[in-house]
């Protein structure tokens, strides 16, 4: 695929975010009986919405995800502060000035909007039904697999999931994530800690010999540390989505009118 071609297919599904954030956003976007011709179109669904009038859009983001999302020298920057970014200028908050960034923890992502702390959340997080009994999603905009990250050290030694079993190793993941399900699931015991950022932390002290999380959150890290550590396989994938804080069950409704 040329750069082209990405990029085309990137504002392609930014663009359909956007619509169906705005349509999540919006107060009341249940089913409506009316006739196609009779439905609000997506501004006026934005006009009901609760962040209409608002001087910025409150974007929930990770706190510190290489590739992804971080800040650097006083300035967001990654894969889904771009995302964000586009999706924000569609529903008409254009620019970091009528933007705030708010750097969240993994296990703060859905308490910050249901609490109304964040209006949108993008930041690597896995569209699963658990989440959706919660929170709203638009998306997905990506789908990325599960893998763990070792020191190269322990590459000879942890190749697969009853490697990580071994009661020998010390496996980090991230609290409120779905990975965290996930070894649950495959009877791996792990320390749950805040962030990636610190398992790889630990990792590079020595305190951890794995990590556990999205392919997509753990490049980024390997980025920074190529000689250090390695990716490891696991056989899982992930949804990932732009999370907002309106429960609306029959959003899709409105959706496929394409107003």
């Amino acid at each position: 695929m040329s750069d082209q071609s990405r990029r085309d297919r990137i504002q392609q599904v930014t663009r359909t975010l956007a619509v169906v954030a705005t349509l999540v956003l919006a107060v009341g976007a249940g089913c409506d009986s009316r006739s196609t011709s009779e439905l609000p179109s997506v501004q006026d669904k934005l006009r009901e919405s609760h962040i209409f009038g608002q001087s910025k859009l409150k974007i929930g983001v990770a706190k510190y995800e290489p590739l992804m999302g971080v800040l650097e020298d006083g300035e967001f920057v990654g894969f889904d502060i771009e995302i964000a970014r586009y999706i924000a200028a569609s529903l008409g908050y254009a620019g970091d000035d009528r933007i705030e960034f708010i750097q969240l923890a993994t296990e703060d992502r859905v308490p910050a909007l249901q609490s109304g702390r964040v209006d949108i959340v993008v930041a690597s997080f896995s569209m699963t039904e658990e989440r959706e009994k919660l929170v709203s999603f638009a998306g997905p905009y990506f789908v990325t697999t599960q893998e763990v990250m070792i020191p190269v050290t322990m590459r000879d030694r942890i190749r697969t999931i009853e490697d990580l079993r071994r009661p020998e190793h010390r496996i980090c993941t991230s609290g409120g994530s779905t990975t965290e399900a996930e070894l649950e699931r495959h009877q791996v015991k792990a320390r749950v800690v805040k962030t990636v950022e610190d398992c790889v932390k630990g990792i590079l002290a020595g305190r951890y010999d794995a990590v556990s999380s999205d392919e997509t959150i753990l490049a980024g890290f390997r980025s920074r540390y190529p000689t250090q550590l390695g990716i490891v396989d696991m056989p899982s994938t992930r949804r990932c989505g732009a999370g907002t804080n309106d429960v609306q069950a029959d959003v899709t409704n409105s959706t496929r009118t394409g107003r």
